[in-house]
């Protein structure tokens, strides 16, 4: 809190009013590229009467064709699915469609991720040949399986793919290969997940049988699945999740109903959105197949015996938590500087271990993409790689918005083994001693592509609201735009005017930070409730400001059957709203002034420093807003920001030692050295 950049572009184009529907709603979604009264209307109301017509997905009627030809001439089907909650789900849909209403010979397979890896391989087509199966129905897979689908037609195996990732130049040899990702594709629609492909592949097969609103019931699963996989949730996806999440309390799914109750617990919540799935179901379907046991989360969203499915999740549960135990460990290993191999001035984060479980990897590849803000390559060096002499390690990767991962792999191809994924998540092998060159060449690829990498947090505000615009009902209007997630965040909303702040810590040791924001209405003093979780070391910095500024997302808070509203604060400043600047909104105007172009004046960082030092041998965080109000005293224009990230240089440098007790300690001999030593230093400078 205090120290980040707050930003927000200008909205140049007319806006419109639409009778039901606040005029900060439509700026908002103009914003986003949603325009014009019909657009925003109907991304408002995203009724499954809206979805795309299946058939316009390349060699969709090919596969219809094909798959209900060897259900009339009972041949076995074998479903080839992934070990991620987007295969799982795609697997279930797919599979039990065809089972309960065509009635077909088929079972399924889900490869061992720790095993086998992801896709089809020489090894799997020899497994399901046995079963006899004439037919591979592929979930979330096999757009790139060139030679597997060569290998399985001299099984006499026909392959039908249902895929979403990115195509080759050239595609497999197989009677159909439904992508929307295919350049050739008519579907409007292009970032289904891999169950939305095997959701519209139902939807074709049940327009051509006779099926009609039976089929809906599948939209609980492929809404988890979306999610899951992290898809942006606008246009068709939009229309899945939102109308899935609005059944999944009443599910018919036993499996899934069971899952559910195991994450929320018994009296858990009714209603579960886009954010409870992502971070109470999606994680215990996934942990099945990073544990090395995808079929047992198959089984249980396939389960329609309650006390079967109740011990299942339970199992997912168990497998889950033990999932969290090793992620954490690798996570803390990942951080080690034997085993970070990129600085602060790389493009990316790479780490690189020994034996580090490949089924968590990816997470950890998340947690240090969150953490430095660039894209994050967690890799593992196994006996198993490692052949001919030659040592490789194979691992995860995670990027950010606006850094396309698959490119940059793409692009430096010639230093990975083998690769895979889109822009947003990727999977690969590299030699160990191309591992530099690979760091290099992604740092080129950014500067090629002029992709910005900072040191410090930009929030995008998305609308701005005045104190008396804090009601319930524009808290409602805002959960009109659900489900939020990937393409379509929360609102990001920023409030200046408030008066006053009475601040509390609230949770497990006063973790949290809670706050009433006081403003006045020229007759009362009222109040917002807001929180900021996990920002309870902020506690005497917030008790001591008066006017303030936030951003936040707004929703509504129901206690005891009263519904108020409660804004979940993401930042604070002690000050009011800036004046606008250019094309931006620099949210520390002339008191805290950060953004494009900032730089330190070495003068700044002299008198911080004689300020520091005049508190002894030792300060702690909560002197530092005391430091800061002396230099204000003292004629320097000095911002929080400028305060934290000057002591990081000065700790960087070796003047001060960081703390692990929240005191930090001078150095006794500190030695002269160029503050461009520095690499936070110099990233600042570059503005």
């Amino acid at each position: 809190m205090f120290e980040n950049i707050w930003i927000t572009k200008k909205n140049t184009d007319e806006g419109c009013h639409i009778d039901g529907v606040p005029d900060f709603i439509t700026e908002l979604l103009r914003k986003r590229g949603v325009c014009g009264e019909e657009e925003i209307i109907s991304f408002l109301n995203p009724t499954v009467d809206k979805l795309h017509d299946p058939f316009l997905l390349p060699d969709m009627d090919k596969a219809v064709e094909r798959i209900l030809a060897a259900v009339d001439c009972g041949e076995h089907i074998t479903v080839f699915g992934d070990y991620d909650a987007d295969g799982i789900t795609a697997t279930a849909v797919l599979y039990h469609f065809l089972v309960n209403y065509l009635g077909a010979d088929i079972d399924y397979y889900i490869p061992n991720r720790l095993l086998e890896g992801y896709g089809l391989s020489d090894s799997s087509i020899d497994i399901i040949s046995e079963r006899g199966t004439t037919l591979i129905i592929t979930v979330d897979c096999g757009i790139a399986a060139l030679e597997e689908v060569k290998y399985a037609a001299q099984k006499e195996i026909d392959m039908v793919i249902t895929d979403h990732h990115k195509c080759g130049d050239i595609l497999p040899q197989a009677v159909a290969s439904v992508n929307p990702m295919r350049p050739d594709s008519l579907f409007p629609y292009k970032t289904l997940a891999g169950c939305g492909v095997s959701f519209k592949l139902v939807e074709a097969i049940s327009t051509v049988i006779g099926v009609g609103e039976e089929i809906l019931e599948y939209l609980p699963i492929v809404a988890i699945g979306t999610i899951g996989d992290s898809m942006p949730l606008t246009g068709e996806n939009r229309i899945i999740v939102s109308n899935g999440l609005k059944n999944i309390a009443n599910t018919s799914w036993v499996g899934l109903h069971e899952l559910i109750k195991q994450a929320r617990g018994r009296n858990g919540e009714s209603m579960l959105s886009a954010t409870n799935i992502t971070f109470s179901i999606v994680p215990r379907i996934n942990a099945a197949g990073r544990m090395g046991d995808a079929d047992c989360a198959l089984e249980l969203l396939l389960c329609d015996e309650p006390d079967k499915a109740e011990e299942l999740a339970a199992v997912l549960s168990q497998k889950n938590t033990e999932r969290q135990k090793i992620e954490n460990l690798i996570f803390e290993e990942a951080l080690k500087p034997e085993n970070l191999k990129t600085s602060d001035l790389d493009s990316v984060v790479l780490a690189l271990g020994y034996e580090w479980h490949h089924g968590v990897i990816g997470i950890v590849a998340s947690k240090l993409s969150e953490k430095f803000s660039k894209p994050a390559i967690v890799l593992s060096c196994c006996e198993e790689e490692c052949k001919d002499g030659i040592m490789r390690a194979r691992g995860s990767a995670r990027s950010v918005p606006g850094f396309n991962l698959y490119d940059a792999l793409k692009e430096n191809s010639d230093m990975i083994e083998r690769f895979g994924g889109h822009e947003m998540a990727a999977g690969l092998t590299v030699e160990i001693n191309n591992i530099k060159q690979l760091i290099e060449g992604i740092n080129l690829y950014a500067e090629q592509h002029e992709i910005e990498h900072t040191i410090f947090n930009t929030y995008e505000i998305d609308a701005f609201l005045t104190p008396d615009m804090l009601t319930v009902e524009n808290a409602e209007a805002v959960a009109m735009m659900e489900p939020f997630g990937q393409g379509n965040p929360c609102p990001l909303f920023c409030t200046t005017g408030f008066a006053d702040i009475i601040a509390s810590k609230v949770g497990d040791g006063g973790k949290h930070l809670k706050m009433r924001f006081i403003y006045d209405d020229g007759t009362h003093r009222i109040g917002a409730d807001g929180i900021a979780f996990n920002c309870g070391a902020y506690y005497s910095i917030a008790s001591g400001i008066d006017k303030c500024c936030c951003v936040y997302n707004i929703e509504v808070n129901e206690w005891q059957n009263k519904r108020s509203v409660s804004l979940k604060v993401t930042d604070l400043i002690d000050g009011e709203y800036p004046e606008k600047y250019g094309d931006e909104y620099l949210a520390y105007g002339d008191g805290f002034y950060t953004g494009k172009g900032f730089k330190f004046e070495y003068k700044e960082l002299i008198a911080l420093f004689k300020v520091l030092k005049s508190f002894g041998e030792r300060f702690s965080f909560n002197d530092l807003f005391k430091v800061r109000k002396i230099l204000l005293d003292n004629g320097y224009n000095t911002t929080w920001f400028k305060i934290r990230h000057g002591v990081e240089i000065f700790c960087e440098l070796g003047f001060i030692i960081k703390p692990k007790s929240g005191v930090y300690e001078f150095e006794k001999n500190i030695q002269n050295r160029s503050l461009d030593e520095s690499a936070i230093y110099r990233e600042l400078k570059r503005g």
